[in-house]
């Protein structure tokens, strides 16, 4: 019985082949996409998973409170690691984790064929201070060496795969020396290369006195660095909410009970679970991407909607054939088939179609991967779809929940029309297509058009806002200028590199600070102003700059005067520091002296206009900017555009006679700020690519319908010509129903688009209003789409000779 129903819907399939290949094209695209996205999906939330004891383990973070800001600090103050180890027996292990923030350097010496090479590693935490127990809590595999002895040396370095390879050449590294920042370290273990999927991942590993040396010294318990990080693994008996909370309760009171300060009071230490590592807003993973959980759930609704549009298509096509096919059925009742096995063999012949769409869409997914990257911030190797293949029974159950499921919400309804008609009507060619399917494909033509008009209206709302950051002044010059930054952890010498550059004549001016006027990072302190009874204490942004710093950036003078030499004790205020503390006027608040720091007392001399000290995401905070010689870490230079490959390697040139040995890294600050709006930037290649795969399986939809129709209508439209219409009445006649339709859609999408892309506005401090002109063109973009698919047909049904479809007449 199945292999008559399969040779008879492959008999079908071939016999309506316009229609076949629209239908497994549509629900080609739209199981490709939703492959494609569970893919993604799917690898986001294997972070981690591979840790046999994942659901143990946690990170101690900080939580500073200073003023009314909560400052989220994944680090934790030093004491911490021993007050784990004492105080709480429902830890099993506690693991303390030192990162280096300075430049790391590895060197390997091969003395007896002279050869020195070098690796340099610039802030980027690659090699991390553990202790034996760290490899108790992660799972990590080791090729050579043991964990329980690897530490006991403080001389003594642990390499991955990858650098054994790089520094070894394939020879057995063991005993081998590497140089690390002038200390000289002997390879104790290899250990795999990290993880693809991990949370917390390094190259090497080193006893925690080497990346830390001050750890047994700092005492401090208000003292707080991300580069500390304690990480610990419950026992199975504590993992109760009641247990956790208890832990982070009495940590919280050993913190305020150790510390004098009072505003430690408003502090607290929290345990964050390694399930959040790869997603929580308010902390970094190491070494590692951080997820996006929203952009996740926005591409699981996006997939589900196209899925459900190519299904539309199907259905809409089967119902819309259902009087070609009435004999059919009539025959097939009166040979004795049931109303059952007619749905049953519909289903089938809807089964084979998705099985089609399903082979071609794994072709499709494998493509699109490669792809993938362009449109998406996630970081995977090899092929997702192949990897999943060789180990995923995740996958599987996704291919033949989507095989069912796409079957039945394709080919129930319109098998239950189909296999519900009386044969002796069937047989009479007395059933009409204008019944209550004609009501449900209007519904489906409107669903398909709404969620298309959505992701038209979100594409329009997100280049917008888009133009809108590209063109808006951020108050301060950023043309054609370079920043580089001095080596950390070596002896300044800003004065001989500004002498030096000044010297080339296409650099202009050279500043120096501790950051440039925008970036993601912020530097804040305590300032305070007034004496005891009246005195003001605030956490203001503050900026270290030296007087070409203003010149450099040509910043907006309100009131006073930009500082004429380098004083520690002089300040530069913005706008919002003027309403912080209560001045009424710029004018007022110059000669004002404040305090911050160690109460060094600073005067103001100077107002200027706010600016934007981050992306547009974040409002201008109070800023207070001032000279620290300590703090001169980034060269900020003006140059002329002409010749700028020469200019670069003129800079470079004199960094490195400075620095010998040290990497120079520059970038222009115009493509830093664009930096910033990245994730706006793969949003609206999502979305451009989103609602372009919908648009077109809509198209193909609507396609095949103006088919069927120039098919149903071919007398009516030769009637018509011979009484005189015009080509331009015939596609008229075929196009206000779906105009009709698409207008309703319009109208019903426009509040919908409304309040998702306000909700999406609103994470910008910074944004666009939505004027109705947005909705007006997506709706005449729906309309032009849907007249270029339908004109085709329409025009060839219109031009098409009368003699020919009324001669059987």
């Amino acid at each position: 019985m199945l292999s008559y129903f399969f040779k008879i819907s492959v008999r079908n399939i071939f016999r309506n082949k316009a229609h076949s290949i629209i239908n497994i094209l549509g629900l080609a695209l739209g199981i490709t996409c939703s492959l494609v996205i569970f893919l993604v999906v799917n690898h986001e939330f294997s972070y981690d998973q591979f840790h046999t004891k994942k659901d143990r383990i946690f990170r101690v973070t900080s939580l500073p409170v200073f003023g009314e800001e909560t400052f989220y600090n994944s680090g934790t103050p030093f004491p911490v690691t021993e007050a784990l180890k004492s105080n709480f027996p429902e830890i099993e292990w506690v693991s303390p984790v030192s990162m280096d923030r300075e430049e790391v350097r590895i060197k390997h010496i091969d003395k007896e064929n002279g050869i020195e090479d070098e690796e340099i590693y610039y802030r980027d935490n690659d090699i991390l201070g553990v202790d034996s127990s760290f490899f108790k809590i992660f799972d990590w595999k080791w090729i050579s060496g043991s964990p329980s002895q690897a530490f006991k040396n403080k001389h003594s370095i642990v390499l991955s795969e990858k650098l054994a390879e790089k520094f070894f050449k394939g020879d057995d590294a063991l005993g081998k020396t590497l140089t690390l920042n002038n200390v000289d370290l002997s390879v104790v273990g290899i250990v795999e290369n990290p993880h693809q999927r991990t949370s917390v991942s390094a190259l090497a590993f080193v006893p925690s006195s080497i990346m830390s040396t001050q750890l047994a010294e700092n005492l401090n318990w208000g003292n707080v660095s991300s580069d500390y990080q304690n990480f610990i693994l419950l026992k199975e008996k504590s993992l109760s909410d009641n247990s956790i909370a208890r832990i982070e309760d009495q940590l919280t009171k050993l913190l305020i009970e150790n510390t004098n300060e009072d505003y430690i009071e408003k502090w607290s230490l929290k345990l964050q679970p390694l399930s959040d590592f790869h997603f929580d807003e308010n902390y970094f993973p190491i070494n590692s991407k951080k997820g996006d959980l929203k952009t996740l759930w926005a591409l699981l609704f996006v997939g589900i909607f196209i899925l459900l549009i190519a299904c539309i298509n199907y259905i809409n096509l089967s119902t819309a054939l259902v009087v070609n096919r009435s004999k059919e059925v009539g025959v097939r009742k009166v040979l004795g088939s049931s109303r059952k096995k007619l749905i049953s063999f519909f289903l089938m012949e809807t089964f084979i179609i998705v099985g089609f769409s399903l082979i071609i869409a794994l072709g499709f997914t494998e493509l699109s991967l490669i792809k993938l990257k362009d449109f998406i911030a996630i970081e995977f190797e090899g092929s997702l779809l192949r990897e999943a293949f060789t180990g995923d029974w995740k996958l599987y159950m996704f291919i033949f929940g989507i095989l069912g499921l796409t079957t039945l919400l394709s080919g129930f309804y319109p098998a239950l029309i189909l296999s519900g008609y009386s044969p002796v009507m069937a047989l009479k060619n007395k059933l009409s297509n204008n019944t209550s399917g004609l009501k449900l494909r209007r519904t489906l033509v409107i669903l398909q058009f709404l969620i298309t008009q959505v992701l038209i209206i979100a594409t329009i709302v997100v280049l917008e806002q888009l133009s809108f950051f590209k063109e808006k002044e951020v108050g301060f010059n950023t043309d054609a200028i370079i920043t580089f930054r001095q080596p950390f952890g070596e002896e300044l010498k800003s004065d001989i590199i500004q002498n030096h550059m000044l010297q080339i004549p296409s650099i202009k001016k050279v500043g120096f600070s501790a950051s440039p006027p925008i970036s993601s990072s912020r530097s804040s302190r305590e300032i305070s102003y007034g004496n005891d009874s009246l005195k003001k204490e605030n956490m203001i942004d503050i900026k270290y700059v030296d007087k070409n710093y203003f010149d450099v950036f040509n910043f907006q003078l309100l009131e006073g005067n930009f500082p004429e030499r380098n004083d520690t004790t002089k300040a530069i205020v913005n706008e919002s520091f003027i309403k912080k503390y209560g001045f009424s006027s710029a004018q007022e608040i110059i000669g004002e002296s404040f305090n911050y720091g160690d109460e060094t007392s600073i005067q103001v001399i100077g107002v200027i206009h706010n600016f934007h000290m981050q992306s547009l995401h974040s409002e201008i905070n109070p800023l207070l900017m001032v000279y620290d010689p300590e703090i001169r870490y980034t060269v900020n230079s003006q140059v002329e555009m002409e010749g700028i490959e020469k200019t670069v390697s003129s800079i470079e040139k004199i960094f490195k006679e400075t620095y010998p040995g040290k990497e120079f890294k520059y970038s222009f600050l115009d493509e830093d700020i664009k930096s910033f709006y990245k994730n706006e930037e793969r949003v609206f290649r999502l979305l451009n690519l989103f609602a372009g795969i919908t648009i077109f399986i809509g198209c193909l939809g609507l396609y095949g319908l103006v088919s069927f129709m120039a098919i149903q209508k071919t007398k009516e439209v030769g009637i018509r010509k011979v009484l005189g219409a015009s080509i331009a009445g015939i596609v008229l006649l075929f196009s206000k129903e779906f105009i009709r339709l698409i207008l309703i859609a319009s109208a019903i999408a426009a509040p919908i688009g409304y309040f998702l892309m306000q909700e999406w506005l609103s994470t910008f401090t910074y944004k666009i209003e939505m004027e109705p002109n947005i909705f007006l063109l997506s709706g005449l973009m729906a309309v032009a789409i849907a007249l270029i698919t339908i004109s085709y047909q329409a025009i060839k049904a219109a031009i098409s000779n009368p003699v020919k479809s009324l001669r059987s007449e």
